[in-house]
């Protein structure tokens, strides 16, 4: 069974500490992998990146499946900007 998790509005400097502990705390005992839900993202920086690109390689660590549902269009933009949709699997 997967599970779903929402991403905020807002993935910046301003709020990635929260959102990493958050994130964290969804992998603990997880199996059958995780969905994110990422239609809310609206505002994206490096910092909100960085925090994605770990959480995808933990994932991807601890054996879990990753799957998208419906990344904003912000988000898929500024991840093309830094090369990142393969990585992230967008």
């Amino acid at each position: 069974m997967s599970n779903q998790l929402s991403l905020p509005e807002s993935l910046t400097i301003q709020n990635v500490q929260a959102e990493y502990t958050r994130l964290g705390e969804a992998l603990l005992g997880l199996e059958g992998g995780i969905t994110l839900q990422a239609d809310q993202v609206q505002n994206v920086d490096t910092a909100g990146l960085q925090l994605l690109v770990a959480f995808v390689t933990r994932v991807q660590r601890e054996g879990q499946a990753l799957t998208w549902q419906d990344p904003s269009d912000s988000l898929i933009k500024n991840a093309e900007n830094l090369g990142l949709t393969e990585f992230l699997q967008l």
